[in-house]
Order: structure tokens, then sequence, then C-alpha cells
């Protein structure tokens, strides 16, 4: 048997160091994993951080998510929101029931005779307003901060006053402010703002909300979801960063 020169022992590869772990395609995947695990499940927590703030924060005295007032007026004879298509696609979504729960509008304006809010559905509106001077309303706020975008469509008054016809599932007309509360129903429905002798120009302030009823509900799912997902990204990162003896 041949003795080992320090040639041979110079051209040796040195072995690893005792209690180094090499950096193997496992540990690196698991560090890359448990990073983006802990990021997604901080994003969830903020999520259900901010949803919680928006559930018990802002919302009214009477329980309602509310809009910020919006000055609105045409010179015709009615304000119209844009027909809003409600469908439950997924049954188990429930987007009436728990979603939207109940909408609730405010109205007012400083017309002797009052205001008149009211929602029906679409086509008894197409109808009612056949031939009459009205303003929908395509945007509240203009995308350049500006004032809200109306489409104004020409014609004369309308044939009767709003609170005289019979086609609106929830309304409320008088002077000072009026106040609208809807359970929201499947189908397609319009919102129109007038005054209550149906008399032009319309100028009123506006403002939407709903009881969103399921914020509570997304808020705990969230928290839930981004514990575990961070909890998974932490296993990840120890496995990976943590030395074996």
């Amino acid at each position: 048997m041949s003795a080992t020169t320090n040639q041979d022992l110079a051209a040796a590869p040195p072995g690893p160091e005792p209690g180094r772990r090499e950096w193997g395609a496992g540990r690196v995947t698991a560090l890359v994993v448990g990073v983006l695990l802990v990021v997604v499940g901080l994003g969830l927590l903020a999520g259900a951080a901010a949803v919680r703030v928006t559930d018990t924060v802002f919302r009214d005295s009477t329980g309602y998510l509310m809009s910020t007032a919006v000055q609105l007026s045409t010179s015709r004879h009615a304000l119209v929101s844009e027909d809003a298509h409600l469908e439950d696609g997924v049954p188990a979504v429930d987007l009436q029931g728990r979603w939207l729960g109940t909408v609730k509008v405010e109205a007012s304006t400083s017309d002797r005779d009052g205001v008149f809010v009211g929602i029906a559905r679409s086509a008894d509106v197409d109808a009612y307003l056949d031939g009459v001077g009205h303003s929908v309303v395509r945007e509240l706020v203009d995308t350049g901060g500006g004032s809200p975008r109306l489409d104004t469509v020409p014609g004369g008054p309308p044939a009767a006053a709003p609170g005289e016809r019979a086609i609106w599932v929830a309304s409320a007309e008088g002077p000072g402010t009026r106040t609208l509360t809807w359970p929201v129903q499947e189908g397609e429905w319009t919102l129109v703002v007038m005054n209550a002798d149906a008399a032009a120009p319309v100028e009123a302030e506006v403002a939407v909300g709903t009881t969103a009823p399921a914020l509570e509900d997304l808020a705990w799912s969230l928290l839930v979801a981004g514990m575990l997902v961070a909890c998974a990204g932490l296993v990840a990162l120890t496995a990976a960063l943590v030395r074996r003896r």
C-alpha cells in the first residue's frame, strides 16, 4: 500500500464543516415557499383588519355603511340611476341577503314641495319616464375628480307625479331629508329621485348605503385563513433555516 503524499492531500476537495448544512434544492424550495406563505398570510391578516375596521367604525347610527352625500342636479324632471341587475349566479353566495342586505337611500332638497325617492323595476321606470325629460347618473364622481357625470334624455313632464304611481317597491317623499330602506331582491332595479310634484329642475343631495351583513363573517374568515397560511410559512422557514445536528 502506497503512502499518501502531500500533493494528494492538497488536491482533495475540502469536506463540509462540522454542523454545517448545505443548501440543496429542497432547502431552497422550502425557504422560497415559506417566504411566500408568510407574505400571503400577512396580506390576509391585513385584509381582515381592514374589513373589521370598516364593519365597526364606518357604520352610521342605524348600522348602515353609507356613501358620502353627493349633490345632484338636472334641468329635467328626474334623476335616474343606471339599471342594477341583481342575480345570484351561485345560490350559496346569497348576494342579496348576505352581501347587500338592506339598502338605504337618503335624499334631501330645499324645494318647498319636497323630494321623492323611489326604487322600482327598471321596466316600470322606463314606462313611467317614456317621453319624459330626465338625466341618467353614470358616475357619482367623475374620474377627474369633478362633478357627477350625467346623460340627459330630452322630453316633457310626466303625466303624473311619482307618488301617484303604484310601481315603487320602496319610496319616500316629503320636505327636507327623506329616507328609503329596501331589503334587496333579485331582479333589475332603478333608483329615481324627483321633486314630489314632478316639476323641473331637480336638485337633491343623495347618499346610498347598505347593511352588508356578511362583512363580519368575511373578516373572521380572512383572519383564520391568514393565521393558517402564515403558520404554514413559518414551519417551512424553520425547516429551511434551522440546522440539523
